[in-house]
């Protein structure tokens, strides 16, 4: 957070000037990767009878975005998307050799409001920051089961609407005809815990051991954007 603010604030005293009244629209994908920063890392649970692990796997969110210049610093951002968190759960038994293992995914569409300001670098290369929310939708409940039918999970979305805090640097290459082509990479922070993970470990019909984990839904994507070529608001 302080990093963003203090990128923010070089920006606006480095700022170039954006065509106001310009309204952009353009396409994204942007690749969940996993890390172990910004409390993104794997959940370990345990007892006395097996280990269990949760990691987030490759995802990935794309979906459109609208970028509207309001003053010659500041820029405007929405648009919506399809967000794909992916996981795996891993459970390794200490009492005997019936291990099991299982994949989810978790579903959720966005739609980002953000503020940004950009520098420009060279004839048509910039580096832009943004900051702002999203508002999210979860769909429904996610439940699955392991490959060897002794592991089961059952994620209940935290709330149906949630807000995620959005930050995001990147670097844009623009051109009047072609458009513009944009790298960057972006962190989500929601506010809330995204899913209670209640998690089975059985053995013969018996339960074995239970656990119960809140997901926070924390991830750093790579943004791949391209804009098509702006027009100007009458």
């Amino acid at each position: 957070m302080r990093i963003i603010t203090f990128l923010i604030l070089f920006l606006l005293g480095n700022v170039s000037i954006a065509q106001k009244g310009l309204t952009s629209f353009g396409l994204q994908f942007k690749p969940i990767v996993p890390v172990s920063y910004f409390n993104a890392g794997p959940v370990n649970l345990n007892d006395s009878i097996v280990n269990i692990e949760i990691k987030q796997k490759l995802g990935y969110s794309m979906g459109m975005i609208i970028r509207h210049n309001i003053t010659n610093l500041i820029s405007f951002e929405t648009g919506i998307n399809y967000v794909r968190r992916n996981y795996s759960i891993a459970a390794k038994s200490k009492v005997n050799t019936l291990d099991d293992q299982l994949d989810f995914g978790f579903v959720n569409y966005e739609i980002p409001l953000q503020a940004l300001v950009y520098v420009q670098l060279s004839r048509n290369l910039y580096m832009n920051v943004s900051s702002g929310i999203d508002l999210n939708a979860y769909p429904s409940h996610v439940i699955s089961l392991g490959e060897n039918l002794l592991l089961e999970q059952l994620s209940l979305r935290g709330r149906i609407i949630g807000l995620s805090y959005l930050a995001n640097i990147g670097f844009e290459y623009k051109t009047e005809e072609k458009g513009n082509f944009y790298l960057g990479a972006s962190l989500v922070t929601p506010l809330s815990p995204i899913t209670e993970t209640q998690i089975k470990y059985e053995y013969q019909n018996a339960t074995f051991a239970e656990f119960t984990s809140f997901l926070n839904g924390n991830y750093i994507t790579i943004d791949l954007r391209y804009f098509f070529p702006a027009e100007k608001d009458e």
